[in-house]
C-alpha cells in the first residue's frame, strides 16, 4: 500500500472517530436534559402547537433561504463569477439538506462547491466562495451580537455566557483580519509550507479582499448576513409564539442569536444536544422553564431538518448529471 493510500485510510478513520464523538457528545447531552427536566411539560407544549404559526415560520425561513442564495450569489459575481439565482438557491439548499444529515457542517459546503465546480466555476473560486460565505455568515452573527450586546448584560445574569460571548466577539474580527491578509503572513513561512498550500490561502485570502473590502459588495453582504440573522430569530419567535410560550421580540433578538452561535460550534451532531442545553440557559434568563425551552429548541431542530428535506429530493433527482448543473 502506498503512502497516499496510506494517508486517505488514516483520514477515513479519523472522520469516522468525529463523527462517533459527535454522535456521543449529542446523544450524551440530550439524555442529561431529558433525564433532569419534566419530559411531558415539552411532550405537551408540542403537542398544542398551533399549526399558523408554523406557516408563518415556514414563510419566514423562506425568505431566510432566498435571502441567503442572494447572498451568495452577490459573493461569486464579486469574484467574477455568474451563477443566476435560481440555480444558487437550489445548491443552498442541497447544502443544507447535507448540513442536517451529516456530522459536520463541512459536508454541505462540500457540496455546495462541488455542485459550483460542476457549472464551470473555478475550483479555488468554487471553495472560496463558500468559504467566504461562511465567514460573512459568523460576521453577519457577530453583529447582532454586538448591538444586541448592551442589553444582554442586563438581561443574562450568567457571567460565563456573557465571557463566552465578548470571546466570540474578539474572535471573529480577528479571525476576519488574519484571513484577509493570510497571503502577506504566510510569506513567513513560504519555506516550511508547500507551494500549493501557500497558494491556495493565498487566493483564498485575496477572494475575500476582493468581497469583503468592495465598495460595491462588501457592504451589502455584510447586512444580508446581519437579515438572515434576524430572520432566523424571528422564526424561532414565530415557533414559541406557536407553541403558547411568552415570547418577546426583544428578549429573543437577545438571547437567540447566542443559542444559534452554540449549534454551529462542530462539537455535535447538526448542533442537537448543545443547542438544548443552551435554549435552556438562555430562556431561563426571562422566567420559561426548562421544559418549555425544550420544547422550543426540539421544535426548531425537527423544523430545520424537515425544510431541508426539499434539498435532499432536489439533490436525488437531479444526481449527478452534468446536464442539471448547466442550466
Amino acid at each position: 500500500m502506498d503512502k497516499s493510500a496510506v494517508a486517505d485510510a488514516r483520514k477515513r478513520t479519523w472522520h469516522r472517530i468525529a463523527a462517533l464523538f459527535k454522535i456521543a457528545v449529542s446523544l450524551g447531552l440530550l439524555w442529561i436534559l431529558f433525564t433532569t427536566y419534566d419530559v411531558r411539560e415539552s411532550i405537551e407544549r408540542l403537542a398544542g402547537l398551533d399549526p399558523w404559526w408554523l406557516v408563518l415560520a415556514s414563510g419566514l425561513f423562506l425568505a431566510l433561504i432566498i435571502l441567503g442564495a442572494v447572498r451568495w450569489r452577490i459573493i461569486i459575481t464579486a469574484l467574477g463569477e455568474s451563477l443566476p439565482l435560481g440555480p444558487a438557491l437550489g445548491i443552498l439548499v442541497i447544502g443544507s439538506f447535507f448540513n442536517q444529515v451529516l456530522p459536520s457542517n463541512l459536508g454541505g459546503d462540500a457540496m455546495r462547491i462541488w455542485r459550483l465546480y460542476r457549472r464551470g466555476s473555478a475550483l479555488g473560486r468554487a471553495v472560496g466562495s463558500v468559504m467566504i460565505d461562511r465567514v460573512v455568515a459568523l460576521a453577519g452573527l457577530s453583529l447582532l451580537v454586538l448591538s444586541t450586546l448592551p442589553l444582554a448584560a442586563d438581561q443574562i445574569g450568567n457571567n460565563v455566557l456573557l465571557v463566552a460571548l465578548w470571546i466570540f466577539l474578539a474572535v471573529v474580527p480577528v479571525g476576519l483580519a488574519i484571513l484577509l491578509w493570510l497571503d502577506q503572513a504566510l510569506i513567513l513561512f513560504s519555506r516550511i509550507l508547500p507551494g500549493r498550500v501557500i497558494d491556495s490561502l493565498g487566493g483564498l485570502a485575496r477572494d475575500a479582499r476582493a468581497v469583503l473590502l468592495n465598495r460595491r459588495y462588501g457592504v451589502v453582504v455584510l447586512v444580508c448576513a446581519l437579515a438572515n440573522q434576524v430572520l432566523l430569530v424571528m422564526v424561532v419567535l414565530a415557533l414559541a409564539r406557536g407553541l403558547g410560550l411568552p415570547a418577546a421580540f426583544w428578549d429573543f433578538i437577545v438571547l437567540i442569536p447566542p443559542v444559534i452561535l452554540a449549534s454551529v460550534i462542530p462539537l455535535s451532531f447538526a448542533g442537537w444536544g448543545v443547542r438544548e442545553a443552551v435554549m435552556v440557559a438562555m430562556l431561563g434568563t426571562i422566567g420559561i422553564s426548562a421544559g418549555d425551552a425544550l420544547a422550543l429548541s426540539v421544535l426548531f431542530g425537527l423544523f430545520v431538518l424537515a425544510a431541508s428535506l426539499p434539498g435532499g429530493v432536489i439533490w436525488l433527482i437531479t444526481g449527478n448529471r452534468l446536464r442539471s448543473e448547466s442550466g
